[in-house]
């Protein structure tokens, strides 16, 4: 069973290698993913000895940061949709569209507003993986789950 320590390093290595091929946009959202608060209903916890079905509590939502295992598997799910769901949905929006990918272009409006990436418009075709690719990626994800789920039991 991995420590605290250890999944802090997957992360940390995980974050570094993205870095290193210049996936500055992925790293950005797997911080925030990363930064986001679980929220726990402590209804479930006896206070006094007095059982939580007894009374009502208001405020009784606790939140806080995730553990470093929970965080590891944020940037694990991040990294899942950006890589599996969003060629998917590219490829559907060519078909239903029924038009070539490199003919659907989104663009940005520019109103005087900030806009997080720097790129002003993108094809259809930039979305999408080939095909070996694609089955080579959910491959690696499945065994990397089947892998944490593995880690979750121990």
């Amino acid at each position: 069973m991995l420590g605290d320590s250890e999944w802090v390093e997957l992360l940390s290595l995980l974050l570094k290698r993205l870095s290193e091929i210049g996936a500055d946009e992925i790293v950005a959202e797997i911080r925030l993913a990363i930064s986001a608060r679980v929220v726990e209903d402590n209804h479930s916890i006896v206070r006094f000895g007095v059982s939580p079905s007894l009374y009502k509590d208001v405020g009784t939502t606790i939140t806080r940061l995730p553990t470093p295992k929970e965080a590891f598997h944020r940037a694990i799910e991040v990294l899942r949709i950006r890589l599996e769901t969003v060629p998917a949905m590219a490829k559907r929006t060519a078909e239903l569209l029924e038009r070539d990918p490199a003919d659907i272009v989104w663009r940005e409006e520019d109103k005087g507003y900030f806009f997080a990436s720097s790129r002003q418009s993108i094809s259809c075709a930039d979305l999408m993986l080939p095909v070996q690719e694609l089955q080579a990626i959910n491959i690696a994800f499945d065994k990397l789950i089947r892998l944490l789920s593995s880690e979750s039991v121990s």
